[in-house]
């Protein structure tokens, strides 16, 4: 698995070494990586609990939600369309806040078949403790992302996944 990490991002590189020799009249092109897992300085987390904001743990987020669906067909369209609304909002927040509330707005908009749809578990938060994590725009050096798991199919092969679960009611 480190294998095929490293050599995305050698590749990456290639291309972008690539495009650079390309460039005419002194274009330059700058290649950066930002920090997308790990403790964070730029975003806090609104704990409800004890009315505090408290740097996030990890700013690869986790989302366990519970849905309940209208009608019971089609789960697993269903399941896959929540993720990839969970994916857009994260990927599209900028330096936005992230709000439970717009992301479930997003889901529902996906997924109009839900009855409703509530948090289990943001990382280590539990029971919809947190619902909106606070973004410092003066910090640029991070970025919110879906943690990421291993998923091995039945030919052996690893692929990654957005670790998002859904429990259906």
């Amino acid at each position: 698995m480190y294998e095929k990490i490293l050599n995305f991002y050698l590749d990456m590189i290639s291309r972008m070494k690539e495009i650079n020799n390309s460039l005419f009249d002194g274009g330059t092109i700058k290649l950066g990586l930002q920090t997308t897992s790990g403790s964070s300085k730029k975003y806090k987390a609104f704990n409800l609990a004890t009315s505090e904001a408290e740097q996030l743990k990890n700013i690869a987020l986790k989302f366990t939600f519970r849905v309940k669906y209208k009608d019971s067909t089609s789960l697993d369209y269903k399941r896959d369309q929540i993720i990839n609304a969970t994916v857009s909002y994260i990927n599209n927040l900028g330096d936005n806040n992230l709000s439970m509330d717009q992301l479930f707005d997003a889901i529902k908009s996906e997924v109009p078949d839900i009855e409703y749809i509530n948090i289990l578990n943001i990382n280590n938060y539990t029971n919809g403790s947190v619902q909106t994590i606070l973004n410092d725009p003066n910090v640029s050096s991070e970025v919110l992302t879906l943690s990421q798991k291993i998923v091995v199919d039945e030919n052996g092969d690893v692929d990654f996944e957005p670790d998002v679960t859904i429990n259906v009611v």
